[in-house]
């Protein structure tokens, strides 16, 4: 997973659906996406990182459902999918041994992280 080049980490087909979308003379949406999911999706993180190590499968099944879900918005594929066997093991409750898989999210959102911040540097307002 280390060393992946940062272009692999987000599928560009969704970036790029999101970009025709936009309307010409109004403030970048990919901007605005890119923005909200950086906001948000941290404390998701966190919460995916605390709930493997209680074991809380409720807090574990929300915070790993919402992680995916806007995680795929922004093309995030990989984060998506690791986020949907999160969300299954805790809808099973099936709870022991994932505080490995939740670092591995925690590593996967920090090359998406990277990602998404060269993306922001590339938006002409």
């Amino acid at each position: 997973m280390e060393g992946r080049p940062l272009d692999s980490v987000l599928d560009s087909e969704a970036l790029d659906t999101i970009k025709s979308l936009e309307q010409p003379g109004t403030p970048s949406l990919l901007k605005r996406v890119i923005d909200t999911y950086l906001e948000t999706s941290a404390p998701l993180v966190e919460t995916i990182s605390r709930s493997t190590q209680e074991k809380n499968a409720e807090d574990l099944l929300q915070s790993s459902h919402s992680l995916k879900s806007s995680s795929a918005n922004v093309g995030a594929k990989r984060l998506a999918g690791l986020c949907a066997e999160l969300e299954s093991f805790a809808r099973d409750e099936q709870l022991d041994d994932l505080v490995g898989r939740a670092e591995v999210v925690s590593k996967e959102y920090g090359l998406v992280v990277e990602a998404l911040q060269v993306e922001l540097s590339n938006i002409q307002e």
